[in-house]
């Protein structure tokens, strides 16, 4: 379950930051702080103390204040009032990612205590699961053909797998 979250979540985040400004991905990915905060109290028991709690108030409504300050600019340079778009592809996929992240941490942190597993090994499952996923949405997107995810991949620049490998490790 871990896995395909974080899955879901790289997904959501890409096409997040397909469509937001690097501004805006950023102050809206702020609040991945507050979800792990919530979900590893919800999840695990943890409570804060009232200074993590004061930090958390102002980091969210820092948030709150960039994001609306951000939207408010981008209202008064364009003649729409609502952009459906960015709405769907950009803040509603990088707010659900930010949750996303929070919950997946705590399960992932709950499941490391109760079972007294290896964190290594636990990553390393993690990784494994997370390249299945990934394979067989990228099998179903190019319809099951074998013949052009081995053309896309050959496609691939040497130098294009650097930053593939050095985040696996």
């Amino acid at each position: 379950l871990p896995s395909l979250l974080y899955s879901l979540q790289n997904y959501l985040i890409l096409l997040s930051y397909s469509t937001l400004t690097s501004l805006e991905f950023s102050v809206l990915n702020q609040t991945k702080t507050i979800s792990a905060a919530l979900c590893c109290y919800v999840l695990l028991g943890r409570s804060q103390t009232p200074l993590q709690i004061l930090s958390l108030f102002i980091l969210l409504t820092s948030s709150i204040i960039l994001e609306g300050t951000i939207t408010l600019q981008s209202l008064t340079t364009s003649t729409t009032s609502f952009d459906s778009h960015r709405f769907f592809h950009g803040i509603l996929p990088c707010l659900t990612a930010s949750l996303i992240s929070g919950f997946a941490g705590a399960l992932t942190q709950k499941i490391l205590q109760s079972q007294n597993k290896n964190s290594y090994l636990y990553s390393m499952e993690l990784s494994s699961f997370s390249f299945m996923y990934c394979s067989i949405s990228l099998l179903h997107t190019l319809n099951y053909d074998v013949s052009s995810l081995m053309n896309s991949l050959k496609a691939v620049k040497t130098l294009e797998y650097i930053p593939i490998i050095s985040q696996s490790l």
